[in-house]
């Protein structure tokens, strides 16, 4: 009679730890691949930075880039969820404008952002590049 009880309490304990993993694969994100997985195309000659205020690597890298040779614009993510367009971003005719939006929003539709990210083209650097990285796509 003891050994059926144990029987019993093991198979609830198995049961539920089963339906919690069931659970928590539902909740977890569909888009394995995430950004990796997004093909992007920046018509502009203009590297774009998405960025936030306050986080470190972002400040690491607008101090490595204030001497840049090439052209970029810095779209920050501000705590309220919204963007922050600088003037470069600004300067830009309109549908060069339009095509960086459109792009960038299809990373932000993989639901997965790391920051800082940088297109370039139809490349994504994902993070805080190395130094060396940095002077390669920056100068």
């Amino acid at each position: 009679n003891v050994m059926i009880n144990y029987i019993i309490i093991c198979s609830l304990i198995l049961i539920t730890i089963y339906l919690i993993y069931r659970i928590n694969l539902s909740f977890e994100n569909k888009n394995t691949k995430g950004i990796e997985s997004v093909k992007v195309n920046i018509l502009s000659d203009c590297i774009v930075i998405i960025s936030r205020d306050n986080c470190p690597y972002c400040t690491l890298l607008e101090e490595q880039i204030v001497n840049s040779k090439k052209r970029y614009t810095n779209i920050k993510l501000t705590p309220l969820g919204n963007f922050k367009f600088d003037d470069t971003f600004t300067n830009l005719e309109i549908p060069e404008r339009d095509n960086i939006i459109q792009e960038v929003k299809k990373i932000f539709e993989t639901g997965v952002l790391h920051l800082p990210t940088i297109i370039v083209g139809d490349k994504i650097h994902i993070g805080l590049p190395q130094k060396e990285k940095i002077n390669e796509i920056f100068n």
